[in-house]
């Protein structure tokens, strides 16, 4: 007897409807998503949004670095962080729907 017609007997029933097979767990997960979560553009958005808010951070430092308006490095980069994260989340706010 071959493989394929074991399985398709032990798959149905002698009156022959199928049987479902219990293996322990869910065959397909189910999670609770809200309405948000299956936006196919949510994750593209994010990431526009990061690579803004990098650029800002790299220019900011660059300048601050060049033109030396700030004598301190460390207040340089700090200074630069925190527009490249305002504008990380500005574009992000701008992007979403």
């Amino acid at each position: 007897m071959q493989m394929e017609s074991r399985v398709l007997t032990a798959l149905t029933s002698p009156t022959g409807e199928d049987r479902q097979i219990k293996l322990g767990f869910p065959a397909k997960a189910t999670f609770a998503r809200s309405a948000k979560a299956g936006d196919p553009h949510r994750l593209d958005n994010i990431a526009a949004a990061i690579v803004i808010g990098l650029t800002a951070m790299f220019v900011a430092t660059i300048f601050g670095v060049v033109t030396n308006f700030i004598p301190s490095l460390l207040v340089t980069v700090i200074l630069g962080s925190v527009m490249g994260i305002s504008s990380g989340a500005i574009a992000y706010i701008l992007m979403r729907d």
